[in-house]
């Protein structure tokens, strides 16, 4: 339970590095070895009140880096699973019986894992709104190591005797950070919901203010988009969105190209509707989303969708399985395509091979554009997107985030009208690549390395 619940915590909750989950996991199997292989290693009056500190440093950590998850945090949370494993697997390794009741010990501690794994993966998402299993998990844990910790019977050991109720002191001072915590992360937001597609919130900031009134959609820990409530505010896109975006200076091209006609736009990815700001009244918007949650919301608790004008249309599944049952009845024939399904930095693989980029140039018009978001920082996505654009006979320019915006979300525009990129106010928008390179990578569906975007640093 510890480990998928640590694992569920780091991989939602910090920005995406795909090969996070297997440093827990190692840590994991690491402490079964040792303890099984030299049970002294295991000293609960070490491990109890080592652990019941390091979950109070865990969970007050990111108190004071303002929702900032670093790799400070990262380390912070896996200190108090170490210790964890080695209270559980010492535990189990001090309980090992003789070798005629060895084959009833390993059977019920693997029927224990397996009931830890269905209650994490299957249980906890039915009960808890949120990732509540792991501090829950960590409580649990730490009960067992504070009541593991075995003072001497020797009077004159004063302070070998106070030492379990010091922990379970320390232990219980750690139970009020965690508690704190919680309420604080929840303290501004007004709804949320957990799906099997992760944890969905709407929270809210300046609520008292009537022009700075801000909500915000975040899933898993990630910033699906942003409006203001105000009135004269609220049709105007989230900063990376705004005209002078790549997004917005395809768009604007589009309508200057054919000023009489309306748009046809695709977008695999709702967040909170934000393109549909960017449509006008004769425009068709057809969107593309995996968890009917999302939509739930947008729909909810923002102004983008039922405020545009245009013709709005959400379809629920996966985007490329959709857009390729689709080309059986013929192309949509859209004039942009916006992918935009990234979580964190983290592309998702089969969204991003060279099959998949086939199925939506055949939604294209010969001369339509496709957009794919990016957020550059664990992973860089540059050198696949001029691998994919050489393979395809594609243009592609990079625009990073106007300067006055705080992330570092960006654009990769995809297109073969060569006019675009020769614009004034698109030539000015062209930025130099994140990763300052020319490589290439090409992603096919029978080969994909996440290793490849990776940057060491």
């Amino acid at each position: 339970m510890l480990l998928l619940a640590t694992t569920n915590e780091i991989t939602s909750q910090v920005p995406v590095n795909p090969f996070l989950w297997v440093i827990p996991l190692s840590i994991y199997l690491l402490s079964f070895v040792i303890v099984f292989a030299r049970p002294a290693a295991y000293r609960p009056n070490v491990y109890g009140p080592a652990f019941a500190i390091a979950v109070i440093v865990a969970f007050a950590l990111p108190l004071f880096l303002d929702g900032d998850y670093t790799l400070l945090r990262i380390a912070a949370e896996l200190l108090p699973f170490g210790l964890g494993c080695m209270i559980c697997h010492g535990k189990l390794s001090n309980q090992q019986p003789q070798s005629q009741d060895l084959t009833l010990y390993y059977m019920v501690m693997a029927l224990g894992g397996a009931a830890g794994g269905v209650s994490i993966s299957l249980l906890a998402p039915q009960l808890f709104a949120d990732y509540w299993e792991y501090p829950a998990t960590i409580i649990m844990v730490g009960i067992i190591g504070v009541a593991s910790i075995t003072p001497p019977f020797n009077k004159t050991a004063y302070t070998h005797r106070m030492l379990r109720p010091l922990a379970a002191l320390v232990l219980i001072f750690s139970f009020g950070v965690i508690a704190y915590s919680s309420i604080t992360e929840s303290e501004d937001v007004i709804a949320q919901i957990r799906n099997f597609y992760g944890v969905i919130k709407v929270s809210e900031e300046e609520p008292d203010s009537p022009t700075d009134h801000l909500l915000i959609m975040t899933q898993s820990g990630e910033n699906q988009g942003e409006q203001y409530t105000d009135e004269k505010l609220r049709h105007k896109p989230d900063c990376d969105f705004a005209a002078d975006s790549g997004l917005g200076l395809a768009l604007d091209y589009l309508t200057l190209r054919n000023p009489s006609l309306g748009r046809k736009l695709g977008a695999v990815g709702l967040g909170v509707g934000i393109m549909a700001a960017l449509s006008n009244a004769n425009d068709t918007v057809h969107y593309y989303e995996l968890n009917p949650a999302v939509t739930d919301f947008a729909n909810k608790y923002f102004f983008y969708l039922k405020d545009s004008a245009a013709k709005i249309d959400v379809v629920h599944g996966d985007g490329r399985l959709t857009l390729e049952r689709e080309l059986t009845t013929g192309s949509q024939q859209y004039d942009l395509l916006h992918v935009d399904a990234f979580h964190g930095n983290a592309p998702p693989v089969h969204l991003m091979t060279k099959e998949a980029f086939e199925i939506y140039l055949r939604h294209l018009k010969n001369d339509g554009f496709l957009v794919v978001t990016s957020h550059p920082g664990y992973l860089n996505a540059s050198s696949l997107f001029r691998g994919l654009a050489k393979e395809l006979g594609l243009t592609v320019k990079w625009f990073s985030s106007p300067d006055n915006c705080e992330s570092d979300v960006g654009f990769a525009v995809f297109t073969r009208d060569e006019k675009f990129f020769l614009q004034e106010n698109v030539k000015k928008r062209i930025s130099q690549w994140p990763d300052n390179g020319s490589r290439t990578v090409l992603w096919t569906d029978q080969s994909s390395s996440l290793m490849s975007l990776m940057v060491w640093r």
